[in-house]
């Protein structure tokens, strides 16, 4: 007996259904336990992996639009220089970083050509951002209240558990903002807002100063886009309710206030140790003598950098000469900043590498922002934001030598661009 063509077109699309739904479920856990499972990463990571690597088995197809072919590039030559770097001269050194560290662009070169015929599910997108957020606020609150740690998110180091937290919550704002100004209701719209706010305290809790220097920026980018729906929205509120959202914001900055203002004061405080006394044993000033010594290197070797092995060579003699800290060590020999980290260890190659690796995914979403569809247009802000507040990050941090923040982004810009193709 013949199969009714509908029929028939529905068992064929369920296993592509299926596959996207098992994706999405993986894309929740990883961003929902990134913070707070300090090893999940790296078997939901896996998983993502293994799944992607099984549908790009099945289809078989590659891309052959422009923008594609520009990721595709971006993700391999980010990936050579890497696998390069490390077969010349070891692989990175941290504490907090895993060897296999300069293949995973490839790994997220292999999601991109997965995701982008079947990308995950939305929903489980923003789900997996929010409850992350959530858990980074109560992981934050537990270490400083329970633990009684002096910074929240040591477990895997309070700068990537601080900046990460902030993009948690930012991207948990972004959604909230999206549905109120499009007049949704329902109880997302205040899991968004609790995301949003447990986010901005795990960073805050954490103690990451660097992260908040992105915080003018972000919020510029969000009153520029959603200002003016955000005033009518505000105009149609009731006085009872603007006093409530007056009170509720007064409290929360003056809260935040309070909670950053000793970090905000020893930065201070070293900042005029450092100006005065050239004091480079405070975070501050071992930060600026670091970015000092980064420059140097580049300068001897500019094209191509010292390698991984010879940079950390160089800096043990600096240590044994007493111009740098016996820790240097314990954090890798890291140079607190990825463009000069990236200059000192690949020279101008790497630099002009990790500039594509913002540039080209920046692209693709700031041409998609005044897209004429809603859910176009949030996905296009939050990949965006996400670029920018990481190259802000990497002012002060190396970024891309931490295997949570560097899966972060990949895993999060591909999924943002996954999401963004199948919508123009």
């Amino acid at each position: 007996m013949r199969t009714p063509p509908g029929v028939a077109r529905h068992y064929r699309g369920w296993p592509a259904q299926s596959s996207s739904a098992i994706q999405g479920l993986a894309l929740f856990v990883f961003l929902s336990s990134l913070l707070t499972l300090p090893w999940a990463y790296r078997f939901t990571g896996m998983l993502l992996v293994s799944l992607a690597a099984m549908a790009v088995l099945v289809r078989r197809s590659l891309p052959r639009d422009a923008e594609s072919l520009a990721w595709v590039a971006m993700l391999a030559l980010f990936g050579c220089q890497l696998v390069l770097d490390a077969g010349r001269s070891g692989p990175p050194l941290a504490r907090y970083s895993v060897p296999s560290l300069p293949w995973w662009p490839w790994l997220g070169l292999l999601l991109l050509l997965a995701w982008r015929a079947r990308p995950p599910s939305l929903y489980w997108w923003w789900r997996g951002i929010t409850l992350g957020a959530v858990l980074s606020g109560l992981k934050a609150l537990y270490d400083r209240l329970i633990e009684d740690e002096r910074r929240a998110g040591d477990l895997i180091n309070a700068i990537p558990f601080g900046n990460l937290s902030l993009v948690l919550g930012v991207l948990s704002l972004v959604w909230w903002l999206d549905n109120v100004s499009e007049g949704r209701r329902g109880l997302f719209l205040w899991w968004a807002a609790l995301g949003a706010v447990m986010g901005l305290l795990g960073s805050l809790l954490s103690g990451t100063r660097g992260g908040w220097l992105t915080l003018p920026l972000v919020m510029l980018v969000l009153v520029l886009r959603h200002g003016r729906r955000a005033r009518l929205y505000w105009s149609t509120l009731t006085p009872r309710r603007r006093f409530a959202i007056r009170m509720t914001a007064t409290l929360a900055i003056g809260v935040a206030t309070l909670v950053a203002l000793p970090r905000l004061l020893a930065l201070a405080e070293d900042i005029v140790l450092l100006w005065r006394q050239g004091a480079v044993d405070t975070n501050a000033g071992l930060r600026w003598h670091l970015w000092g010594i980064a420059g140097d290197a580049f300068v001897a070797r500019p094209l191509w950098g010292w390698g991984e092995d010879g940079l950390v060579a160089w800096l043990e003699t600096l240590v044994v000469a007493g111009r740098l800290p016996e820790g240097m060590a314990g954090i890798g020999f890291q140079l607190h900043s990825d463009v000069l980290d990236t200059a000192a260890r690949r020279g101008l190659a790497g630099v002009a590498l990790l500039l594509l690796f913002y540039g080209i995914p920046l692209a693709s979403f700031v041409r998609r922002l005044d897209h004429g569809d809603g859910q176009c247009r949030v996905l296009a802000l939050s990949g965006a934001l996400i670029v920018v507040m990481y190259a802000g990050f990497g002012l002060t941090q190396t970024m891309f030598r931490d295997p949570h923040t560097f899966s972060a982004y990949l895993v999060m810009c591909t999924a943002c661009f996954a999401l963004l193709r199948t919508r123009g």
